[in-house]
């Protein structure tokens, strides 16, 4: 038996793996457990404001994001985030993470790549429109989905070559 905290997380993660529901897999299915599961009487509204609302330190983030992204004639897009970028807007690592959709509405740019320092390591958040992303990221200790990976790499020379690798996976589809 599922209870209706179980619910309202199975619910939110569907939202959230889904786009809203609007990735072009989701499915009827992807629907039919939807409407399953709000039948447990939770908050919707609360779902969505807690999955979309954010910071007012992040949003500063986000204008830098758009500001400072890279596009090439390929259609990568990339941003990096060193950790005193990071301090500099009193923002952790997990919350920039969750601006890694933010390049996904920008016409032109088929795949993204954010590369956000940790304490040890360059996270890397890969994202497409198309390309598969997922072998970039095998490359780099990482998986993931198709469209959506991430990976860990250890410097900004690295970057770069992650890049470079997205470039030719764009190319190659």
């Amino acid at each position: 038996v599922m209870t209706k905290a179980a619910a309202r997380l199975i619910y939110a993660g569907i939202v959230g793996d889904t786009g809203r529901f609007l990735f072009p897999r989701t499915s009827e299915k992807t629907f039919r457990y939807a409407s399953e599961l709000i039948q447990y009487g939770f908050s919707l509204t609360e779902i969505y404001d807690g999955l979309y609302n954010m910071k007012l330190n992040v949003a500063h983030l986000s204008g830098y994001v758009l500001q400072n992204f890279t596009v090439s004639a390929e259609g990568v897009a990339a941003v990096k985030m060193p950790k005193s970028l990071l301090e500099q807007y009193g923002v952790t690592a997990s919350e920039a993470s969750q601006l890694v959709s933010l390049l996904g509405n920008i016409d032109g740019i088929v795949a993204w790549a954010f590369f956000i320092e940790e304490d040890k390591e360059i996270r890397v958040r890969l994202r497409s429109k198309g390309p598969v992303v997922n072998e970039v990221a095998k490359k780099y200790r990482g998986g993931g989905h198709p469209l959506a990976a991430g990976a860990s790499i250890d410097s900004w020379e690295e970057a770069d070559r992650v890049i470079e690798d997205l470039k030719a996976a764009c190319l190659s589809q």
